[in-house]
């Protein structure tokens, strides 16, 4: 194909995008704002723009990985300023956090970075679709669903820094949310859950109070960690610091990223001391205590290790990498935290069951030998 056949095609595909989606969704990435802050004397934004107030500041997280971990690991972290923002009269989705000006212009950071809006094609529905218009009241936070590494880690901190400052405000969420989403709005309001607004789709608000989301996903503020702790130390402290024991956290029931014999591993864990939960089938403050009184945590990568936030310094962890599986991000969240880490990579579809007893038998058998907090 020659050049000027390319931009022809390119051309013509554009146009048609547009003429079917429309001159939002039709000219992503052009319709998105990457920061308020640096569009904030754009005349169409300004009109909804009614303070930028101080937030975090700048800094810079190091994770201490041993020099033998290779270069996957990334040893540093420089988080930029995140400021909160108040709006007024403008569209957000209650479901994926997106918010967007009347006319049409997208802001980045409601949902943290332009690849997440560009591959989950339901946010642009959203555009394309109704939208209601909510009632006057207090101002909106929105508090969004997502996985639960992501929605625990990240948007329940966000929620917590904008309800610190502005207490009344209302808390939109999407109509049926996952249980955990609940159990941690209920946890965090307590008597105030009259607060939640509930919407099955967009909605337009008067007032939006917003704190913006990450840009790289997966790195985790040392503010937001301590927040999300601090909203939960009532359970943290009613954990005994062995009471859980060792835990090897199931993906029986999440496929996704499984091992074909993890029931094998699971059966020689247990048959050693080791308590086999299945996380997604549990309360939020049920996660919150147990992982609060582990000894020890072993599993699969997967969400369930987010739950590594509550343990207590000195807390062993061994994370097995399914084959052609890897991301560090709970070996960050680990050392962030000061737990002892380590991790096993396979390189087949099958985990070596023996391999995995023996590099945990000094946790778990006998329980008498299992680290004291």
């Amino acid at each position: 194909m020659s050049r000027s056949l390319a931009r022809l095609r390119l051309r013509l595909a554009a146009t048609l995008r547009r003429r079917l989606l429309g001159p939002v969704v039709g000219r992503l990435p052009q319709a998105v704002m990457r920061s308020v802050a640096e569009h904030s004397l754009r005349p169409s934004l300004a009109a909804h723009l009614a303070a930028v107030g101080p937030g975090e500041e700048a800094s810079l997280e190091h994770y201490g990985f041993p020099a033998d971990y290779p270069p996957a690991f990334r040893r540093d972290k420089a988080f930029d300023p995140l400021p909160m923002l108040t709006l007024h009269d403008v569209c957000v989705s209650p479901s994926s956090g997106l918010v967007w000006l009347p006319g049409g212009e997208l802001l980045q950071e409601s949902v943290g970075s332009l690849n997440s809006l560009l591959m989950h094609p339901v946010w642009q529905e959203e555009l394309l679709g109704p939208v209601t218009v909510l009632g006057a009241g207090p101002p909106v936070i929105v508090h969004p669903t997502a996985a639960y590494y992501h929605w625990l880690l990240e948007i329940l901190p966000n929620t917590l820094h904008l309800l610190r400052a502005w207490p009344g405000a209302r808390v939109l969420t999407q109509s049926r949310p996952p249980r955990f989403v609940t159990d941690g709005l209920a946890h965090v309001l307590g008597q105030a859950t009259d607060q939640v607004v509930r919407a099955e789709g967009p909605v337009r608000v008067s007032q939006l109070q917003l704190r913006p989301r990450e840009e790289f996903s997966g790195f985790v503020r040392t503010a937001d960690r301590q927040i999300l702790r601090a909203a939960f130390q009532d359970v943290l402290d009613s954990a005994a610091p062995d009471a859980s024991g060792a835990l090897y956290i199931s993906r029986a029931h999440t496929p996704r990223r499984a091992v074909c014999n993890e029931p094998a591993l699971e059966q020689a864990l247990a048959a050693r001391g080791v308590t086999v939960i299945y996380a997604e089938q549990l309360g939020l403050t049920e996660q919150v205590r147990l992982f609060a009184g582990a000894t020890a945590v072993v599993a699969l990568h997967g969400a369930g290790l987010a739950n590594l936030v509550w343990c207590r310094p000195g807390t062993r962890v061994l994370e097995v990498f399914p084959e052609g599986v890897f991301n560090d991000c709970y070996a960050r969240l680990a050392f962030s935290q000061q737990l002892d880490y380590t991790y096993l990579r396979l390189e087949s579809p099958e985990v070596p069951v023996n391999a995995v007893v023996t590099a945990v038998h000094d946790w778990i058998e006998p329980r008498s030998r299992l680290p004291a907090d």
